[in-house]
Order: structure tokens, then C-alpha cells, then sequence
């Protein structure tokens, strides 16, 4: 009996020392320390001493930056982890019973010497997929050089740019700046990419549904744009350049950098006279034989068209724990122009009824000023805090000034219309972070908005230039509260990412615009989103998401007050608007590893209560636009993405997308498809020259009563950079093939029917300069501040 118990003890412990034997399974994710981004294809080594010598075993990272490697070592071993151009880290790592051991995330910094010194010959992806974003790496874009932001724009996968707007996924983006929202839309975001250098760019991210952390507002696409942060030092840009139409811009780039603190900043100023624009519009008013057809026919030419932008940042490093920076941000914009318009009205027969021309001259002045601070502090390397204040001012002046001529049978007054809106803004956030595991992360935070918005219009008649009479006067006023909180979860396991988020958002407004009673709104809003991403074989992805967002209307959707256009044209809001939900579903593929790279989406949206303009004609027969909550839309989306290498001096990117909408009120109800398809040709040729060319096509967007205007263009761009890439010179030829283009607008329902016809000046040629010298300089910026709430009608609709 003895016996056998001795001999089990003996195949017992016989069989913990062959477990032990078995050795140790180490895993963890390697991470940039500058991006806490994942590093692929890093090496790790063990080795049983402190010195890098007889390592026992080694492996590579994957994409995602995890690795897994096994050692037999007991006790203790050492890893070593390399990259080029990256700092070796060592850690020594202790050896305990279990098998399974998670070191976490290793943090690999910048070999500063290494880079100085090394030409590093491999080639990295310029984009990648992470669990709820695609990034473009555009510090390792070699044309971002002799680019502006506008220019790398058109290489992300779903975007097309025209000539005053951008779309990515067939929506436009809202535009982030390290981290923090501006509040510009439309040609406002063109302008502010178009002013900006690529080569001040670390990368772009875009995010196709945004996660909780995000306001509300923000359910479309984002364009995160990083800037660089480099190292202690100095650099100094400028850039100008010029066309044939008058139009000029002239920009400088500074910064400073010491190792605690830094000062960047940035200044453009752009000069767009010239432009000229020939209107034709028709309206027949179905309701009415005597006032049948309506007819307008406008010349318009910009007599100044200026915009400048500013940007300058703060950072102060206190110590390994703790940051501070502050920052501002300014974008201001002029517009004056002239215009001749003649008017006739005709019967159902073709008789005249009255006609008359007039002559008017537009003022307007609009842009918005952030200024903010942020404080983070890192209690340790999981967990984190982020205070951050911001405020916003966002002026609107407008001057419309009317003068009537040749008036046959029909009698008015010339008029001025003055419009000065304000947009205040306070926002107050908290954020914390928390890296649970090393395949767990949990976020939450907490803001507060308060609003303060008004709106004074004046008018004024007179019987002609001079001694005008001020005729009526309009004020309103809007303020708004907002409170927010939000968690995000997130969570990886091998091929694995998830992103489990929910917002609440506490509204309450209120509207006073000379009506005995206020309106006032209080209501609450939850916003939940989802993201799941599945690395496939061969460095394919499939992302799924899921986001619902929150739209509320703004003092110029909401304000009643008149608004005079024209003679033949009049704007209003409409105070009974409610806020609209809407509710966005993304399936994303993606491969972007090897030569040919293609990315595919699908989307859906559905929205219980849109906000839509609205259009119909009086009993005077005057066009008027207001707007409502229209009874439902529902969108569907394809996307596609191509990158392919014609020869090895050239490469052609493809993007396009088609969409089928459907909308319905309880009056109209209307469907259609629309799409784009943009193509952009990069060819290098000899003696360092590069030529780029792109062409677009967009059909017509779908609205509740009609199609918006369609689009085409073609661009060519002939660069070449001098004195060690600091001198960059850029030649460029817009739409050569036509002097001036036609653009067409319906609407059509069974009131009216409505035609315009747009014909702007096409062709255009010019050319820019761009210097930059200095030593690297950095900028300590914390990545993550205030994200701006979005309302609808922030400016006065029917600008220039």
C-alpha cells in the first residue's frame, strides 16, 4: 500500500513538473506611446538576462499590435521589444505558477536619433481600420509635401470633393480639428481644408458612425484631422498662391517647442473676387390663370469675397501626469455682391401683367470664434481624465439693399433689409477613460451646454436711393440648456472589436420672438450605438455599426419672422419644428494590405420626423420657403472604394456612390436615386514632377419636392518640389474644357412647378508657392476636448 502511494506521488509530481516544463504562454499589444496606436509587425524577443544577448524565443506582432509567445524560462525572463525607428523597450516580466501571463500594453517612443539618421526603405499602409474608424496615415504620404488638406481629402476612401463642398458616404462630414469640433458646414469646411497644408497633417480619421461620445447632433460621418506633433525645436511655412480669376491666398505656419511647452500657429487669408454667376428661373403657379408664370432672369458678379483663418494652440506639459493647453480658433468670412435681375409675370395665356428690374447689392459677414482649455491628468497608464471648457461665438450680418427700375404695372418700394444674428455658446465637459484589461476599455463623461442666440432684423423703404424710412423692426431670441452623459464599453478578444455606448441628452429651450406666448420644449433623448469589426485573413475587415443621432432646429429654422429675398422670393420658420431623431445602420468591408485596395459599404436610415424645407407660392403669386417635419425618411446606401496601380509610376483611386431616398409628409411624398462617381489619376513623372488629375459626376439630390442641383468638374494639378522638398510649386487647371457650366434645379408638385438654371464660370487657372524651414518643432496637444453641438439653421438660409 505504501508502495503504490509512493509511486503516485512520484507520477504526480512527475506530471506538475512536465506541466511546468510546458512552459509559460506570454501575450500583450504593443502601442505607439506618442498615438496609443497599435504597432504591427514589431518584434519580441526573450531572453533569460538583463542584455540583449541568447534570446529563446521570438515573434511578431499582428495588425492590431497583439502578440503571443511561449518561453519554457521559469522564475523571471526579460522581453525585448523593437521597431525601426522606435526606441527598444525592455521589460523584465516575473514567472508565477500559471501558465497564461498578460503583460498589457507596451508603449514604444519615437528613436529620435534613429530617424535623424536612418532612411527607412519599407513602405507602411496609408490607411488602416480600426474598430469604429479608417485612418489615413498621412505623415507617410510622400505628395502630402507639395499638398494642401483639400488635395489628400480626395484619396479617402467614400469621399468626393466638388467645388465647394465635401461628401464622404454620400453625407457631409462634421469636421473635427484634433479632437475638437468646429462649427462650419458646407463650403465653410471646404475652405478650411483648402487653407490648410497637408503637410502639417499626421493623419485623417473618419469615423462613418459616430460612437456616444459624440454629441448627439453628430450621427454622420466625422473627418478627425490630426495634426503633426513633432520634436523640441522651430518651423516656419508660408504659402501663397493666385489664379486667373482674381482669386489669391496667402498662408504662414509657425511653431515652437520646448520640452514642456509649445506654441503652434496657423493664418490664412483668401481673396475670391470674380466671381460670376447667370440665373434663370421659372415658376408656374398651377393654383392661379391671371399670375400663371413667373419669370427671373439675374446677373451676379462678387464684387469682394474674403475669408480669413486662424488658429493658435497652447500646450504646458506639467509633469509625466498631468497637461494643460488652450486654444483658439477663428474663421470669419466677407461676401459683397451686385446683381441685376429683370421680372416678368405673364397670364395662362401669355399676356403681360406687370414687369420691372431691379438692382441689388448683398452684404453679408458670418464665422465663428472658438476659444477653449483642456486639463488631463493620468492617475497611471489605464486610467485618465480630461476637463475641458469651450466657447463659441458665431456672428451672421447681412445687408440687402433693392433698388426698382422700369416698372410697368406694377408698384413698389425700394427697401433695405439689415439681419444681425449672434450665436453665443458656454460648454462645460468631463471625461474619464479606463483601460480595464488589456482587451477592456470603459468611458464615460459628463457636459453641460448653455445657448444663448438672437436675431435682430430691420427694414427700411424709401421711394428711392436716398432718406430711407425704417418700416418695421424684428428681434428674437433662443435659449437653450443641455444636459449630457454618456458610457462607452469596449472590448476585444482575437479577431474581435466591439464598442457598446449609450447617451441621454436633457433638452430644454426656449423662443421669444414678439409673440404673446414663448415656445418652450423640455425633453429627453436617449442614444444608443453599437460597433463590431471582425479581422478577416489577409488583412480584410467587416465593420458593423449602429448609431442613432439628434437634430434640433435653430433660430432660423424656428424664428417666423419674414424674411424678403427678393421681390419674388420670401424666407420664414416655422416655431412648431420639433427636434428629429434619426437612426443610422453601417455594414463596412475593407482591404486595404498589398497593391489593389477596394472598400465596400452598405447603409440605412430611417428618420420618424425630418426636418425638410418647404416651398410653396401665396396668393400674390411670390415663391415662399419655410420648413417642416416632414412625415418619414428612409435612405439606402451603397459606397464603393477602389485604389489600383496602373503601372509603377501610376495609380488610379475610384470612389462612388449611389442611394435610393424616400420621403413623405402628410401634403407630398417623393423617391428617387441619386449618386456621384469620382475619379482621381496620380502619375510621377520624370525629373521629380507629379501630376495628378480628377474628375466628378453627381446626380441630382433627392428632396420632399423635388431634386437639388446635379454637379460635374475636372482638375488637374502639376506639382514639383525644390531645395530639399522645402520649396513646393504647384501648377493648376480647372475644368479646361468648359468656359462656363450649367446646373439645373426642379421642383414640381401639384401647386407649382419650379426650374432654375445656374451658369457659373468655369475654367480657371492658377498657381502656388509654399516654403517651409526650420528644425522639427512639436505641439502638446490633448488630442480630445469639446465636441460642439449641431443645430439646424445656425445661419440664415438663402446666403451667399
Amino acid at each position: 500500500m505504501r508502495k503504490r502511494i509512493f509511486l503516485l506521488l512520484i507520477n504526480f509530481s512527475l506530471l506538475v513538473h512536465a506541466q511546468v516544463n510546458n512552459g509559460h504562454n506570454l501575450r500583450g499589444k504593443v502601442l505607439d506611446a506618442e498615438r496609443n496606436e497599435p504597432v504591427p509587425y514589431a518584434t519580441i524577443q526573450i531572453s533569460k538576462d538583463s542584455v540583449p544577448i541568447n534570446f529563446v524565443a521570438g515573434t511578431i506582432s499582428a495588425d492590431n499590435g497583439e502578440f503571443h509567445i511561449k518561453t519554457t524560462l521559469e522564475e523571471r525572463c526579460y522581453l525585448w521589444i523593437s521597431y525601426v525607428g522606435k526606441k527598444t523597450l525592455r521589460r523584465m516580466v516575473k514567472l508565477n505558477s500559471s501558465s497564461a501571463v498578460n503583460v498589457g500594453n507596451l508603449l514604444l517612443a519615437d528613436d529620435v536619433n534613429v530617424l535623424a539618421d536612418v532612411t527607412i526603405t519599407g513602405v507602411k499602409p496609408l490607411v488602416r481600420v480600426d474598430a469604429d474608424k479608417l485612418i489615413y496615415d498621412v505623415s507617410n504620404d510622400q505628395e502630402a509635401k507639395i499638398s494642401q488638406a483639400l488635395d489628400v481629402v480626395q484619396k479617402l476612401p467614400f469621399a468626393v470633393v466638388d467645388d465647394g463642398s465635401i461628401q464622404i458616404n454620400g453625407a457631409s462630414p462634421t469636421l473635427f480639428i484634433n479632437g475638437r469640433q468646429l462649427k462650419l458646414s458646407g463650403t465653410d469646411i471646404y475652405k478650411k481644408l483648402k487653407g490648410l497644408k497637408a503637410d502639417n497633417i499626421d493623419r485623417i480619421e473618419i469615423i462613418s458612425s459616430a460612437k456616444t461620445k459624440y454629441d448627439g447632433s453628430v450621427g454622420g460621418p466625422i473627418m478627425n484631422v490630426v495634426l503633426k506633433k513633432k520634436e523640441v525645436g522651430y518651423s516656419l511655412g508660408t504659402d501663397v498662391s493666385a489664379d486667373l480669376t482674381g482669386s489669391s491666398e496667402v498662408g504662414a505656419d509657425v511653431t515652437l517647442s520646448t520640452k514642456q511647452f509649445s506654441i503652434s500657429g496657423h493664418y490664412s487669408f483668401m481673396n475670391g473676387e470674380g466671381y460670376k454667376v447667370r440665373e434663370e428661373r421659372s415658376l408656374e403657379n398651377y393654383t392661379s390663370t391671371e399670375k400663371r408664370f413667373f419669370n427671373q432672369n439675374r446677373r451676379m458678379h462678387t464684387e469682394l469675397d474674403l475669408t480669413n483663418m486662424a488658429y493658435l494652440e497652447l500646450a504646458y506639459e506639467v509633469d509625466s501626469m498631468n497637461s494643460f493647453s488652450a486654444y483658439l480658433d477663428y474663421y470669419g468670412a466677407r461676401n459683397n455682391a451686385m446683381s441685376q435681375q429683370s421680372n416678368v409675370m405673364l397670364s395662362v395665356v401669355g399676356e403681360q401683367v406687370f414687369s420691372y428690374q431691379n438692382r441689388e447689392k448683398n452684404k453679408s459677414d458670418w464665422g465663428n470664434l472658438h476659444v477653449g482649455a483642456d486639463y488631463q491628468h493620468l492617475f497611471n497608464t489605464k486610467s485618465k481624465i480630461l476637463c475641458s471648457y469651450l466657447y463659441l461665438r458665431s456672428p451672421d450680418k447681412r445687408q440687402d439693399t433693392f433698388v426698382l427700375e422700369n416698372m410697368v404695372n406694377y408698384q413698389d418700394s425700394n427697401y433695405f433689409d439689415r439681419v444681425n444674428a449672434v450665436n453665443n455658446e458656454h460648454a462645460f465637459q468631463f471625461d474619464y477613460s479606463n483601460n480595464i484589461s488589456s482587451n477592456q476599455t470603459l468611458e464615460a463623461g459628463l457636459k453641460y451646454l448653455y445657448r444663448d442666440n438672437g436675431s435682430d432684423q430691420e427694414n427700411y423703404y424709401a421711394l428711392n436711393d436716398e432718406n430711407w424710412r425704417l418700416h418695421k423692426l424684428n428681434s428674437a431670441s433662443q435659449y437653450e440648456h443641455i444636459l449630457a452623459v454618456y458610457s462607452e464599453y469596449g472590448y476585444e478578444k482575437d479577431s474581435w472589436q466591439m464598442v457598446l455606448g449609450l447617451r441621454g441628452e436633457r433638452t430644454f429651450f426656449r423662443l421669444k420672438y414678439g409673440s404673446p406666448n414663448d415656445v418652450v420644449r423640455n425633453y429627453y433623448t436617449l442614444l444608443p450605438s453599437l460597433s463590431l469589426s471582425y479581422k478577416l485573413k489577409n488583412s480584410n475587415n467587416l465593420t458593423l455599426g449602429y448609431n442613432s443621432s439628434l437634430i434640433r432646429p435653430g433660430i432660423g429654422y424656428l424664428n417666423p419672422t419674414v424674411y424678403r429675398l427678393d421681390q419674388g422670393n420670401i424666407l420664414f420658420g416655422n416655431d412648431r419644428l420639433e427636434a428629429e431623431v434619426t437612426h443610422n445602420l453601417l455594414l463596412q468591408f475593407s482591404k486595404f494590405a498589398g497593391n489593389n485596395q477596394y472598400a465596400f459599404s452598405a447603409g440605412y436610415s430611417f428618420c420618424g420626423n425630418p426636418i425638410q424645407s418647404y416651398s410653396g407660392v401665396n396668393k400674390e403669386g411670390v415663391y415662399y420657403t419655410t420648413y417642416v417635419n416632414a412625415g418619414y425618411l428612409r435612405a439606402a446606401l451603397v459606397s464603393f472604394y477602389m485604389k489600383l496601380p496602373l503601372a509603377s509610376f501610376a495609380r488610379l483611386v475610384l470612389n462612388a456612390s449611389g442611394s435610393y431616398s424616400a420621403l413623405r409628409s402628410s401634403e407630398e411624398a417623393n423617391d428617387g436615386v441619386a449618386g456621384n462617381i469620382s475619379s482621381n489619376l496620380f502619375i510621377n513623372l520624370p525629373c521629380n514632377f507629379s501630376l495628378s488629375v480628377a474628375g466628378l459626376f453627381k446626380l441630382p439630390d433627392i428632396t420632399l419636392q423635388g431634386k437639388s442641383f446635379n454637379f460635374y468638374s475636372c482638375k488637374m494639378r502639376l506639382s514639383k518640389s525644390f531645395l530639399d522638398d522645402n520649396l513646393a510649386v504647384s501648377l493648376n487647371l480647372d475644368n479646361v474644357f468648359w468656359d462656363y457650366k450649367k446646373y439645373k434645379l426642379r421642383e414640381e408638385n401639384k401647386f407649382y412647378r419650379r426650374k432654375t438654371d445656374l451658369h457659373c464660370r468655369a475654367m480657371n487657372i492658377g498657381l502656388s508657392l509654399s516654403y517651409s524651414f526650420g528644425k522639427s518643432a512639436s505641439t502638446k496637444s490633448v488630442h480630445k476636448g469639446i465636441e460642439e453641438e449641431t443645430v439646424k439653421g445656425a445661419r440664415m438660409e438663402g446666403g451667399n
